[in-house]
């Protein structure tokens, strides 16, 4: 007869605390390789290939800031509840209507999911957190040229400030992450692209993760959005370079 000898307590706590040293010694060493990483160790040229996905909430969002912000900005008063009530007759009911195809809302987020899907561009990282892209699509400028006799230059919003990068330590990972800034905009609407990955300070390895996240906020709100993934890595600069590749 076989008899099965349960685990005591005591192997149990020995598990417990073998689990706990394995996982502060990997905490440790990613602190080792993360945190003494500084700003001149990411300086420099480098070639990223990102993948953009927007899924149907934040279409739903997108549409409807524009479509508010278009009435904002007209010269008739703006009534929020009346206009969420047409915006659902037009944009979310089952019923036909030409407008939700041709409207200007629609024809900007077609031309603005377009422009993001996948992309291959250069990004330089320099002093003073300065970044550098070569695919910055100017997509206001794009759309008022193509749409003038819909959208009008009241809808133009202010200058954009240049991208943006910065090193961020989190404790609770024991790593750094390297974050691109991107602020972007359509007519009507102003929102930030954010490239998220980590870093390393190795000496016989990659200075990223494998793969980053891309973030999507919209400008004057504070949730982040995941719209995708991308990987970087460093470039030799050459002669007559290409900005940016679609794929």
């Amino acid at each position: 007869m076989n008899v099965v000898i349960p685990r005591n307590k005591e192997s149990r706590t020995k598990r417990v605390i073998k689990g706990i040293k394995k996982k502060y010694k990997g905490f440790t060493e990613r602190y080792r390789k993360s945190f003494h990483l500084k700003d001149e160790d990411v300086i420099g040229a480098y070639s990223m290939q990102a993948y953009y996905f927007f899924d149907k909430n934040i279409e739903h969002m997108f549409k409807w800031r524009l479509f508010y912000n278009f009435c904002k900005k007209s010269p008739s008063p703006c009534n929020y509840f009346k206009l969420r009530k047409e915006f659902k007759r037009i944009y979310e009911g089952s019923t036909f209507t030409l407008k939700k195809y041709v409207s200007e809302v629609n024809i900007i987020f077609n031309q603005f999911i377009k422009e993001y899907s996948t992309v291959r561009f250069n990004v330089d990282l320099k002093q003073n957190h300065i970044a550098n892209l070569s695919y910055t699509p100017n997509l206001t400028t794009q759309i008022m040229k193509s749409l003038t006799s819909l959208i009008n230059d009241q809808l133009m919003e202010n200058e954009l400030k240049n991208p943006t990068w910065k090193l961020s330590f989190n404790y609770l990972t024991g790593t750094k992450v390297l974050t691109i800034t991107v602020p972007s905009a359509v007519p009507g609407l102003n929102f930030f692209i954010y490239y998220y990955i980590t870093t390393f300070k190795y000496y016989y390895s990659k200075l990223f993760g494998t793969l980053g996240n891309i973030y999507f906020r919209f400008q004057g709100s504070i949730k982040k959005h995941n719209v995708g993934y991308f990987s970087i890595e460093r470039r030799l600069i050459r002669k007559n370079e290409a900005c940016c590749t679609f794929i």
